[in-house]
């Protein structure tokens, strides 16, 4: 299982590719907007897999606001594309102003370690 997936800065439903810095284990550029990142087998449970993506590179980049994560899921093997029936899915990153306040003093908002654990579960 693979994720298929770009972020939305100008408007949530936007496709842009993250920085290659920040991009999530074996992540490979797909074309100029999207990224593909491949779920990892569990060691003690084969059956599962799972996806670590660290999202405090969103915090740090204060200048270029992200509004979501977009995604659709690819199974390789089969080249069977979950796509939400062609809406795509998407995450709203959308901080509350407390939570932009947060932000500026230098913590990562709850909200965003919250998303990263949703993410992790994506399987």
């Amino acid at each position: 299982m693979v994720l298929h997936w770009a972020i939305g800065r100008r408007s949530p439903a936007e496709w842009v590719r993250p920085d290659d810095s920040f991009l999530p284990l074996n992540s490979k550029r797909f074309d100029a907007i999207c990224v593909q990142s491949p779920f990892q087998k569990n060691v003690v449970y084969p059956e599962f897999r799972s996806l670590n993506i660290s999202l405090e590179w969103l915090a740090a980049d204060k200048d270029r606001a992200v509004q979501a994560i977009n995604f659709v899921l690819l199974e390789p093997k089969k080249n069977w594309w979950h796509n939400n029936n062609k809406q795509n899915f998407q995450i709203p990153l959308a901080l509350t102003p407390a939570a932009q306040n947060e932000n500026e003093s230098g913590n990562l908002d709850p909200e965003l370690l919250a998303l990263g654990k949703r993410l992790a579960d994506v399987a």
